[in-house]
């Protein structure tokens, strides 16, 4: 009775929200159940990397397979490990400096853009750490760690700051049309900043991945990630968080 139970929950859940059948295997639910053509990569870096030796010169998305990061400097590109992410998974990282990816442009709907990322900063941070920035008007949207360790995202009237340590589940919601910032770390909302129309971004937005520039660059492991170019609905977000959470054992 309780296997037919369970296969009935899964065989719900699949109904409840149509999309390709990449399952999680505790929750029956992966992200590649959400649809629409503003949604534009999840990655984990157990899947679609191409490595160079030790490092990463490619990293492809699991859903949808159209978006892939790329990185054909060697000097340039993260290590790969298969295990130091939480909970034993596979991660990138960038400790070492002055490593990143190549521009991902992202086609967003009303110029909004939902981030989520699987991450920890490694060691002394100097200045601040950029994780990622808006190419065509730096720091719109922006998202780094500060040097006494928070983690901050850019807003109209400021930043959406707390501290961070650890390995981190990070989500931030900007959206041009109310010109606000929204942030989430570990399931909880932590931040929300609504400021002056100057605020906008554009469509598409182009996302430099990782900063390049000296104390900016981001020097900490990703274990995961998403970004997509529009706001989720609460249910989408709700589940985007536990999926993360059971997936990587956070919080």
């Amino acid at each position: 009775m309780r296997a037919l139970l369970i296969v009935l929950a899964l065989l719900a859940s699949s109904s409840a929200l149509a999309g390709p059948a990449i399952l999680h295997t505790v929750t029956g639910w992966s992200p590649a159940r959400i649809t629409g053509s503003y949604f534009v990569a999840w990655r984990e870096p157990a899947y679609g990397v191409t490595l160079n030796g030790a490092n990463v010169s490619a990293w492809a998305s699991r859903f949808p397979a159209t978006s892939t990061v790329v990185q054909g400097t060697a000097g340039a590109q993260p290590a790969w490990s298969s295990s130091g992410g939480p909970n034993s998974r596979a991660s990138i990282s960038f400790a070492a400096g002055g490593r990143y990816f190549d521009d991902e442009s992202i086609a967003n709907d009303t110029a909004d853009l939902y981030s989520v990322q699987v991450i920890k900063r490694d060691g002394a941070i100097v200045a601040y750490q950029n994780v990622y920035e808006q190419t065509a008007t730096l720091g719109k949207p922006q998202f780094w760690y500060q040097a006494d360790g928070d983690i901050e995202a850019n807003s109209p009237s400021g930043v959406v700051s707390v501290p961070g340590t650890g390995w981190t589940l990070v989500e931030i919601i900007s959206t041009d049309a109310t010109h606000r910032t929204q942030m989430w770390v570990n399931g909880s909302s932590v931040g929300d900043s609504t400021g002056a129309a100057a605020f906008t971004i554009p469509n598409p937005l182009a996302i430099t991945r990782f900063n390049r520039a000296g104390a900016s660059t981001f020097k900490g492991i990703i274990s995961g990630e998403i970004f997509m170019g529009r706001a989720p609905t609460a249910t989408e977000q709700s589940l985007i968080q536990q999926y993360f959470r059971i997936r990587y054992n956070l919080w």
